[in-house]
């Protein structure tokens, strides 16, 4: 067990690394095979790692630091979703797509006194809920 922490302590960058890549790895594979991609694959590591935190704690009653870059979050979903690879293979940038949500309901409103609020509905729950909310439902 020595020689394991040795060489851990002596290439603790490619360690981190290693880590990071199978952390994000398992959250790929688990969004795929668990939530057939209903999940997204970041939240699934953003998950593991509030979880990992909260064990540390609870193991030796130190807090952690958890930081989590929404640029981050941001830059792995619209990777995922092919935006990146599109704008690489044919040269130029995507256009605007406005408030639009791949995959659900998503508009923006004016309210009476000028302000804008963002609807959103992602689950079939949540389209009920504001079905029922509008007098809408059936």
């Amino acid at each position: 067990m020595d020689i394991v922490a040795s060489v851990f302590v002596r290439n603790n960058l490619i360690v981190a690394f290693a880590v990071v890549g199978a952390t994000i790895w398992i959250s790929y594979f688990l969004a795929d095979k668990l939530t057939q991609g209903r999940i997204h694959g970041s939240a699934i590591a953003i998950a593991l790692g509030l979880v990992a935190a909260d064990r540390h704690r609870y193991r030796t009653g130190e807090g952690q630091q958890v930081t989590i870059a929404l640029s981050d979050v941001a830059l792995a979903t619209v990777g995922s979703l092919g935006n990146l690879a599109e704008a690489q293979v044919n040269g130029e940038v995507r256009g605007r797509v406005g408030n639009a949500i791949y995959g659900a309901f998503g508009r923006d409103f004016t309210t009476a006194d000028d302000r804008r609020v963002m609807v959103v509905a992602i689950t079939p729950k949540q389209w009920r809920g504001l079905l029922e909310v509008t007098g809408m439902g059936s």
